[in-house]
């Protein structure tokens, strides 16, 4: 699966994410054996809906 579509999901839903290719991690992503990946990140001020809503749209991409 290519992130890159699944990194627009995300937005479409209002989820800030990065989509990373090996090109600009490539140690890090290399020496794991991956291509891509969507990466989030969660903070103190994020409220509980926003992380429920946040983890609601993982569970949509993984099951689409």
């Amino acid at each position: 699966m290519k992130c890159a579509p699944d990194a627009r999901r995300f937005v479409n839903w209002e989820c800030n994410v990065a989509a990373s290719t090996l090109s600009g991690t490539s140690i890090d992503m290399g020496n794991r054996g991956l291509a891509d990946l969507v990466s989030a990140s969660v903070h103190y001020y994020n409220t509980e809906q926003e992380i429920a809503q946040f983890c609601a749209t993982i569970e949509a991409v993984e099951t689409t």
